[in-house]
């Protein structure tokens, strides 16, 4: 971590310890977290962030058995988009963890569809979590993934060129009585289908944006419960054996210099 940051020792003390401490408390050992903490700085996160970071990537990448470095990527991906701080990454670790478990969402869908509609979704006022809310409906309705990122982009750009409010008038349509022609006039062609899909599933769009809404807790939650699970235990056995190894490694190793 330091090679690639070049962050002074006294930031790295920070994150050392905080790599021991979750890896004798997890199902991930200290190497690991250490690993995770390497991506992190990879992606240009400052020791600050990293530490801000750690935890939340974490549980969500135990709780939905993700790499590390895609988790990551994805949390690190999504704050710049939506214009967050670090700090807020227990908040999106949170979303995604409460969208994958109630939508057919997962890393990979959710990863590309922001991609595409992020951004635009960003710049039109729409939260992460009403974000998140329209592609968990239109993935359970088959449209995943970059098509769906790119559809609800596409939605949202159409509305905006007319001169319309965005938000008010693309939640309109979705809650309105609209045929497919006014769709098909208001967001175009390759976007219109969205209203039909989206108006048919007004209840299910806003328990899944109620869920979001109210998600704090929910990657740590899920991290916790599948750590309770037998292969959870012998995980957490292993990264406590590896923390206990580090502890007596640091202990003997002023006498290992001496005698070297």
């Amino acid at each position: 971590v330091q090679a690639v940051s070049g962050f002074a020792t006294s930031e790295m003390a920070v994150l050392e310890q905080q790599a021991k401490d979750l890896g004798a408390s997890t199902s991930k050992s200290a190497t690991e977290v250490a690993q995770l903490q390497l991506e992190l700085a990879k992606l240009g996160k400052s020791s600050t962030e990293i530490e801000a970071m750690t935890e939340s990537v974490l549980s969500l990448a135990i709780a939905f058995d993700a790499e590390l470095g895609d988790a990551a990527s994805t949390v690190g991906t999504t704050l710049a988009q939506f214009n967050l701080d670090a700090t807020e990454s227990g908040r999106v670790a949170d979303v995604m963890a409460v969208a994958f478990g109630s939508s057919s969402l997962d890393l990979e869908t959710f990863t590309e569809a922001m991609k595409n509609a992020a951004p635009v979704a960003n710049e039109f006022g729409f939260s992460l979590e009403q974000t998140t809310a329209l592609l968990g409906v239109l993935a359970d309705s088959g449209i995943r993934g970059s098509d769906a990122g790119t559809k609800l982009k596409m939605a949202l750009s159409n509305i905006a060129a007319k001169g319309g409010d965005v938000q008010r008038v693309f939640t309109g349509l979705i809650k309105g009585n609209v045929s497919y022609k006014e769709a098909l006039e208001a967001l175009g062609k390759r976007a219109a289908i969205l209203v039909p899909i989206l108006g048919k599933n007004g209840e299910k769009l806003e328990e899944l944006q109620d869920k979001l809404n109210n998600a704090a807790g929910a990657a740590k939650a899920a991290r916790l419960i599948l750590e309770s699970t037998a292969r959870g235990g012998f995980d957490r056995l292993r990264s406590s054996a590896e923390s206990a190894g580090i502890e007596i490694g640091g202990v003997l190793m002023p006498a290992v210099q001496d005698l070297t």
